[in-house]
């Protein structure tokens, strides 16, 4: 019948044309040659400065000039975090053989530095079988770090920080590199100071900054999916029954029901009239099931961090080394999970950033450690923070202590308060907002030497992620 013929056409039209755009998008791809095997300059080849590492736990870009991978993405879940027969003990650092010789870091490099071999995918993420946890201690996962104060105190808090947001059983993704941040000097001109280890021509190049990039998949919130999804049932229903009315009105004008001209005529409008009530309840029906795919999508919580390669006192705030991603993309020059955060969702978590920046500068109690912090990421141009610290805040993200001593929560609360908070249905979160912006305590000495076998000493060269 007709209704059917329609149906069959309309399906038919949608898989074909989806069918030819999926081939021709793909086989055109797979089709095209690459540009290095066309283009006359590449006759004898492209010049190359850097090698993608793939490992199971993680995969790293690894450049060639500083020694030093530009970036390390890892996936972990809280899975990954328990495992009683691995043994970080039996790991141990190793040159990567799947680096020229002229290219890689060597063990000598560090030897005597003064620098810690600091992992970039920590160690302790890894921790589902042995080989993966191994594979961690890769020098091609390293870069030269400071030892305490910093690798073995406050990165490895950071790295703990993150580990617990794992807890509720998501998968955590994290994005971390170096970064060779310049200063202005007494003119004004922007100068890069770090420092090479190892021996002339094939030095590791010591960054000035380290930048992580956190995102935790979110979870499914079904007491929004399942009202969605009532109002997406009720569309549909009311779309069939406009089709159907649609249906038996064109039947009928094509049978010719009316009799006469004036039949004709009301017959024509009455068509209109249910192929418009049609088209209204087919179109309610894609904007419900729009809502309901957007209700089951869950927020993201994503977060931007970049620190210092030196000793950072104990009690300065997480919150301070927050970052918005559209600077830190332009000063590390790469864009971060890039299918997920749109120009949109970039601006919402930036204005956020921002705010539990400032927060967390406002909790450093004296002007020089908060102009001193501000001046080693001038580089990345961040908004002053010129405000005074609050009277009653402390270094810790929540819950300060009055003069007293005594726990005393408001002020904080309220200062946190002012922070933007990220949209909601935005279908992202800031990390800060999603698990608090609060490292663990800090290490005890007995705590810290039982993570490796190294001295503890401030030249050693071991790490304690």
């Amino acid at each position: 019948n007709m209704k059917n013929l329609l149906l069959g056409i309309a399906g038919g039209l949608g898989l074909g044309a989806g069918g030819c755009y999926l081939y021709f998008r793909f086989t055109d791809k797979l089709a095209q040659p690459s540009v290095f095997e066309t283009h006359p300059v590449f006759k004898y080849g492209a010049p190359e400065d850097h090698l993608l590492r793939v490992h199971e736990r993680f995969v790293a870009s690894y450049e060639y000039k500083t020694r030093n991978s530009k970036w390390v993405i890892e996936k972990f879940s809280s899975a990954d975090l328990q495992n009683d027969n691995v043994d970080r003990s039996k790991s141990t650092f190793f040159e990567d053989s799947g680096i020229e010789a002229r290219f890689r870091a060597k063990l000598n490099d560090y030897k005597g530095s003064g620098f810690d071999r600091g992992h970039l995918a920590p160690a302790a993420n890894h921790k589902s079988s042995q080989d993966g946890m191994d594979e961690t201690f890769s020098l091609s996962n390293m870069s030269p770090q400071i030892g305490r104060g910093f690798n073995r105190d406050y990165w490895s808090r950071f790295e703990q920080f993150i580990r617990k947001a794992s807890s509720k059983g998501s998968n955590v993704y994290v994005v971390t590199g170096p970064l060779w941040l310049p200063t202005p000097d007494a003119h004004g001109k922007w100068v890069t100071h770090n420092m090479h280890i190892g021996e002339p021509p094939a030095m590791v190049s010591v960054p000035t900054h380290f930048f992580k990039v956190v995102l935790v998949e979110g979870q499914t919130d079904l007491s929004q999916a399942l009202p969605a999804a009532e109002k997406l049932q009720d569309s549909v229903s009311k779309a069939a029954a406009a089709a159907s009315t649609a249906h038996s009105t064109l039947a009928s004008a094509a049978a010719g029901g009316g009799g006469g001209g004036g039949g004709g005529a009301a017959n024509g409008k009455d068509v209109i009239s249910a192929a418009t009530s049609a088209y209204s309840a087919a179109s309610a029906a894609a904007g419900a099931a729009a809502a309901v795919a957007k209700s089951v999508a869950p927020a993201h919580a994503i977060g931007a961090f970049v620190m210092p390669n030196m000793e950072i006192d104990s009690s300065t705030p997480l919150a301070a080394f927050v970052v918005p991603l559209e600077a830190l993309e332009a000063v590390a020059g790469m864009k971060f999970f890039a299918k997920y955060i749109t120009d949109e969702r970039r601006k919402t978590l930036d204005a956020a950033a921002i705010g539990w920046r400032t927060h967390g500068l406002t909790q450093i109690a004296k002007a020089n450690d908060r102009k001193m912090l501000t001046q080693r990421q001038a580089a990345i141009h961040l908004p002053d923070v010129a405000a005074p610290p609050p009277p009653q805040a402390t270094t810790w993200g929540r819950g300060g202590k009055d003069a007293k001593g005594q726990h005393n929560s408001h002020h904080d609360d309220q200062h946190i308060a002012l922070i933007p908070k990220t949209a909601e249905k935005s279908g992202v979160i800031h990390l800060c907002e999603y698990a608090g912006c609060n490292l663990p305590k800090v290490f005890a000495a007995a705590a810290v030497a039982g993570n490796d076998s190294g001295s503890g000493d401030a030249s050693s060269d071991e790490d304690y992620d």
